[in-house]
């Protein structure tokens, strides 16, 4: 993703087109590559971890029941967009609720309780469910 944006910045620079994003995010431009770094690296993250929560959700309740259960699985994902606001919905969240994005402490510390209680949930689905043989 970030090769992506600097490579996209870089040509879109070359043909003279105008260098704007539509939503809001953690870098200013298109060559701030650590902040890029930082706002993709913990939405991945949350996505990984909302991933494994699924299936976690899937493997402990079946089909019927892990499907009920998507809503809880998304969670992670939900709140991380919320709080990062850079795109998905979190920025229309965020305009609509005329509130302004979090301080970069209060970002960095919500992201780790985000995961903290994603991983939480994941162990709790997950800690006394039986291995199923192969069959």
């Amino acid at each position: 993703m970030v090769c992506g944006q600097v490579v996209e910045r870089f040509a879109y620079g070359r043909l003279g087109w105008p260098d704007t994003m539509t939503s809001p995010h953690l870098f200013a431009g298109g060559y701030d590559v650590v902040p890029m770094l930082a706002e993709y690296w913990l939405l991945f993250l949350a996505y990984l971890a909302a991933g494994s929560l699924i299936g976690g959700l899937y493997y402990r309740f079946g089909a019927v029941g892990g499907t009920l259960l998507l809503p809880l699985g998304l969670l992670p994902v939900a709140a991380m967009e919320g709080l990062l606001a850079t795109g998905w919905y979190g920025a229309g969240l965020q305009e609509g609720l005329s509130i302004s994005r979090p301080a970069p402490l209060v970002l960095a510390v919500g992201a780790v309780v985000i995961m903290l209680l994603a991983g939480l949930a994941t162990c709790l689905v997950l800690r006394d469910v039986p291995i199923r043989p192969k069959t």
